[in-house]
């Protein structure tokens, strides 16, 4: 199967239409870069009577095999023309049967149009396969003519028609695409010489650009698409550990609230701050004590068995400086290291267990991402004058157990790759129940003038779980609003 793309230059009601640029790519490019994705589709040939637009389809990874002649790329040139040029020439390089044409002034079709085009040619013993969406006018209701005196005139229908509802539906042949046998179009005259069947495609991605104001619309409904698609978790497998604290809680509602299906995990038997969302569809939380060996195998168990993939893990579970334990959130000379095993144990060694397990289910998402919340004292060391006069630690193997964190993601980052991204975020002091003394302190220090708060962490978690940073990996996003600068 080969996809063909015909794409002329002397368009004239909006000068070079198929170069024009939607997000960055021209019209061409936007519609190789999809044909590309289907799996179905082996060779993607471009007919075109420029050099400029064969270069660009060169670039993009297309086959143009000939340079089509002036007289198939005029106004009034027949596409169907056009179309059995591309065949005879095409044949002379490649062997194929089936054809998909994707015309260029649709670029709001999606991967799955293209694969309904080609089930419904195959699933129809190979009859030529068009789009159609429901047209907004009915020549029986809402559209007249002019007879030859420019009086206006409609159709009539054979019986009176009161509502738009009540008229017979009508459809317009879109451009989203096209499917047919090579010997269809050797032998035919025009598509509708064919035997047809058909695709419904929705309004939203059926729009054919013809002018500018076509232009217009299909760019801003682009960027809309994408911009959705982009940021979208509906339907994500998100397990998220520490999920029971203040920024856990803050991710868990967040991803809740964008359709993911949530594994949450803590220590916590009753976790107060999740209470809103617990025994709801799509969340399943699950004890674990990372501490215990025997605890986090079975949360691997129950995950494993549960879900058919990962999408994201995050890892938030962590001590911290105001865990109550004897020794560790004290003085230098009180501060025992005992303690950094457990510590070691949370933020280090089950998160590799945890990661270690769940590679499978991760290879099988699209853009599998692992983030892990570090801190800024993963890499710079306090500043104890902000620290003066007030009960606010800042233990040592907190900063240690982070900054392990930080080097981790790197070599994870290395040995996951190409399919798995491992990114960390360091946010900077999070405002909680801190003396306005040490916020004062605090703030002076920070070119933005205030401390973090959690949405600050869950928008940077947001873009790393996302597309928008398909490219980033083995990074420390630092969110400290410039305090360690």
């Amino acid at each position: 199967m080969i996809c063909l793309i015909c794409a002329r230059s002397g368009s004239k009601g909006l000068p070079n239409k198929n170069i024009k640029k939607i997000d960055g790519k021209t019209l061409l490019a936007i519609t190789i870069q999809l044909a590309k994705e289907v799996k179905e589709i082996k060779k993607v040939i471009v007919s075109t009577d420029s050099k400029t637009y064969a270069r660009i389809a060169k670039n993009e990874g297309a086959t143009v095999p000939f340079i089509r002649p002036k007289f198939l790329a005029l106004d009034h040139t027949n596409e169907w023309d056009v179309w059995k040029h591309a065949i005879k020439h095409t044949e002379k390089i490649l062997n194929f049967e089936d054809v998909i044409v994707l015309p260029v002034v649709s670029p709001l079709r999606t991967k799955n149009d293209i694969i309904k085009i080609i089930k419904e040619y195959k699933k129809n013993k190979k009859k030529a396969v068009v789009t159609i969406t429901e047209s907004s006018n009915n020549p029986f209701y809402n559209m007249v003519f002019l007879d030859k005196n420019k009086n206006i005139k409609k159709l009539k229908y054979k019986k009176k028609l009161f509502r738009r509802q009540e008229a017979p539906k009508f459809f317009d042949v879109r451009t989203v695409g096209y499917m047919l046998h090579k010997n269809t179009i050797k032998q035919k005259k025009n598509i509708f010489d064919c035997n047809l069947s058909y695709i419904k495609i929705p309004k939203a991605r059926a729009l054919d650009i013809d002018d500018k104001y076509d232009f217009m619309i299909s760019k801003i409904l682009y960027e809309k698409t994408k911009k959705e698609k982009t940021i979208n978790f509906k339907n994500k497998y998100i397990l998220i550990t520490g999920s029971a604290g203040f920024i856990g809680s803050s991710l868990a509602s967040h991803f809740f609230n964008q359709g993911a299906n949530l594994i949450l995990t803590d220590k916590i038997k009753k976790p107060e701050k999740l209470k809103k969302i617990l025994n709801k569809n799509k969340v399943n939380y699950i004890y674990c004590d990372l501490n215990s060996i025997s605890s986090i195998k079975n949360l691997q168990k129950i995950i494993i068995k549960s879900v058919p993939r990962l999408d994201v893990i995050i890892h938030n579970a962590s001590s911290t400086g105001d865990d109550n334990i004897k020794g560790w959130a004290d003085n230098f000379k009180n501060q025992l290291t005992e303690h950094w095993d457990k510590v070691f144990q949370v933020s280090l060694k089950a998160n590799f267990e945890i990661n270690k397990s769940f590679v499978k289910l991760l290879k099988k998402s699209k853009n599998p991402s692992i983030i892990n919340i570090a801190s800024i004292y993963g890499f710079m060391a306090p500043d104890w004058k902000i620290y003066k006069g007030d009960n606010i630690k800042n233990p040592a193997g907190y900063g240690v157990s982070k900054a392990g964190l930080i080097y981790m993601t790197k070599w994870l980052a290395k040995i996951l790759g190409p399919k798995i991204r491992v990114n960390s975020i360091s946010p900077g002091g999070l405002i909680r129940n801190q003396s306005n003394r040490f916020i004062k302190k605090y703030v002076e220090k920070v070119p933005l003038s205030r401390m973090a708060n959690e949405q600050d962490v869950v928008n940077s978690v947001i873009f790393l779980a996302s597309d928008m940073s398909n490219y980033i990996t083995g990074q420390n996003i630092v969110v400290d609003g410039g305090i360690s600068l």
